[in-house]
């Protein structure tokens, strides 16, 4: 019996692949069991907790010879890097389980990490007035030169000024500006959040603005959209994200994305898009912002699905899929390294090719359509789609795949750690890709070499994962807290 270790998102799935027997996780320790050969096996071998029969997520799904085992996921299973998940680690492998960098993730990835301090009650008069106007300027100022604003464009510093000048206009909060309001609250609890940096930056209640921006949204989306509202909703969602709630992220995300579509932005030009400006000499410009935002819709989008296994809510076919101007000339060069001159260049939380290949994978292996094929269209579409994950990787250049990750030279950027992300991206959907081999009926017939196939498939996912945990502990010199909650999302 070979154990093999594979990175499910949350959790740490192991199994073994025998001729009739499988393992089957309960939420502490593994229990044996046989290859069920009735309904009611099956059904007494996994044993959904509480809200699971209302949504089942679409990754984390183990079968056997076509025959669903169970699923595994934060809920029921070993939490990754655990000291009890360690242990059984080594229990099989008969060798010390030395990654060093479990115990730093251990305590972030049992439960989502708060970043708020003590958060008044909705309405709590302390956040009642947003911060000095000059202290916003300050930060906009600070973001519009940093590297996290090619990663998270999620303002633009020109048309961010007319929403400051709007949110600040006397009588404070009047109804024509509350969009302008919640995302001035919005943008202050994401610029503290991401870590500028910058310590000349006077301090400021970034949580409670965020929280304050939480407590408009539920009546600036009871107006017409606009692009305000857009990315009060989009920073809040990376907000959520920061602090690995995953749930709430994704419904923030949901909302964005009706947003976006209502704008146009789902479109590669949209001159009749419904944008509602104040300046209609903006026009062109909030139409190119949309856009951008859209983009970040769409990668966010594929990461989550990734992540939790929930359906997409972005599908190609409702999009204009046209890359942003020299993107990809732009994102195959060379990455500029000093701090302080970051380029124009927007990179977005993933890469938008490896965003598109996610979005294949899911239409062609886990959408309805996808867990309906047979087994050979489920291995001829895992053939494709491996080319496809490989024709992305190749387009990568070698000095930016092969990245040396000494401490003594490599020093913790942002445009670094995107570099690492598309790395384990990579290793994700490779694992993806080759685990819905085991949906496949044909496993101990072995005809046309189909079981063959499902073998290799299966030992692919496997090592995509197993690479993914060795990556890390090369790579974890360079992480730190800002950064590991992507990591481990």
């Amino acid at each position: 019996m070979t154990p093999y270790l594979v990175a499910t998102g949350a959790c740490i799935t192991t199994f073994a692949v025998h001729s009739q027997e499988s393992l089957c996780l309960s939420e502490r320790s593994p229990r044996r069991i046989g290859l069920p050969s009735s309904r009611e096996a099956i059904d007494t071998c996994y044993e959904p907790t509480c809200g699971e029969h209302a949504l089942r997520p679409l990754l984390g799904e183990w079968h056997f010879a076509g025959v669903k085992l169970g699923g595994v996921g934060p809920k029921n299973g070993i939490p990754f890097f655990s000291a009890e998940g360690l242990q059984w680690v080594e229990s099989r492998c008969g060798q010390s389980a030395n990654l060093g960098f479990a115990s730093f993730f251990h305590s972030w990835g049992t439960s989502p990490r708060s970043i708020s301090d003590s958060l008044g009650a909705p309405g709590n008069q302390e956040y009642s007035q947003l911060p000095d106007r000059g202290v916003i300027e300050a930060y906009l100022a600070s973001f519009q030169s940093s590297a996290q604003r090619q990663i998270f464009p999620l303002v633009k510093d020109s048309l961010f000024i007319d929403t400051i000048r709007r949110a600040y206009r006397r009588p404070q909060h009047p109804s024509g500006s509350l969009d302008a309001v919640s995302c001035v609250y919005a943008f202050a609890g994401f610029v503290t959040a991401i870590n500028l940096r910058d310590n000349t930056l006077p301090a400021i209640k970034g949580s409670g603005c965020a929280k304050e921006a939480q407590n408009l949204l539920s009546q600036v989306l009871q107006t017409p959209a606009t692009l305000d509202t857009l990315q009060t909703v989009l920073m809040l969602c990376t907000l959520k994200l920061l602090s690995g709630d995953l749930s709430y992220a994704d419904i923030l995300l949901a909302i964005a994305v009706r947003l976006v579509f209502q704008l146009g932005g789902n479109q590669f030009h949209s001159p009749n898009a419904a944008l509602v400006t104040q300046n209609y000499n903006n026009a062109f410009e909030e139409s190119a912002q949309v856009r951008t935002l859209f983009w970040v819709c769409y990668t966010l989008d594929k990461c989550l699905f990734l992540r939790t296994g929930r359906h997409p809510s972005i599908h190609d076919d409702d999009c204009d899929l046209t890359f942003p101007e020299n993107y990809v000339e732009q994102t195959s060069g060379e990455f500029e390294r000093e701090e302080t001159t970051y380029s124009c260049t927007l990179l977005f939380p993933c890469d938008l090719r490896l965003s598109m290949v996610v979005s294949i994978i899911y239409r062609d292996l886990y959408s309805i359509r996808g867990l309906q094929k047979s087994d050979s269209e489920i291995l001829m579409a895992i053939r494709r789609l491996d080319h496809d994950l490989e024709t992305w990787r190749m387009s990568i250049p070698s000095h930016q795949w092969l990245h040396s990750f000494s401490s003594d030279t490599f020093s913790i950027r942002i445009v670094d750690t995107r570099s690492l992300m598309n790395r384990l991206e990579y290793h994700r959907c490779m694992g993806i890709i080759h685990q819905a081999s085991s949906r496949c009926k044909s496993w101990n017939e072995d005809t046309s070499g189909i079981s063959e196939g499902i073998n290799s498939s299966l030992a692919l996912a496997v090592e995509a994962s197993r690479s993914s945990i060795l990556y890390l502990n090369v790579a974890q010199s360079t992480l730190d807290e800002e950064s590991i909650w992507w990591v481990f999302s």
